[in-house]
């Protein structure tokens, strides 16, 4: 895309109001470069990063990489992935012989939760 199709756009427009000079500019000449941003889910949002700048937000995924697509910009990913940490640790909090056997089989179902829906994807 060029530096003026970016501009002409409502995003551009709403970015040149909030950024200062030099934040607009320099995320506009590397949205002219193609550099590539990344995805992150936040928890209730997708927020598309450019480098130490968020440069959008959207309700999903899906839509960012859409909204990506538009700029043809690159698209990376990050979804930090807790589950075997998590697995790990409830693990061992299940095999803790010290803990009462109820609180013990609490553990194992969680785990067991989570691999039925590892399962699913």
């Amino acid at each position: 895309m060029t530096r003026d199709d970016i501009e002409a756009t409502e995003w551009a427009k709403t970015l040149y109001v909030n950024a200062t000079a030099d934040s607009y500019f320099e995320i506009i000449e590397r949205l002219v470069h193609g550099s590539p941003v990344f995805i992150a889910w936040m928890g209730d949002s997708a927020e598309i990063s450019l480098g130490d700048y968020t440069i959008h937000s959207t309700a999903t995924m899906d839509e960012a990489i859409t909204w990506c697509q538009q700029f043809e910009l690159p698209v990376h990913t990050q979804q930090p992935d807790i589950v075997p940490e998590l697995q790990a640790w409830l693990k061992h909090r299940a095999s803790d012989a010290k803990l009462p056997v109820v609180e013990q089989a609490a553990y194992i179902n969680v785990l067991n939760k989570i691999e039925q829906l590892k399962g699913q994807q």
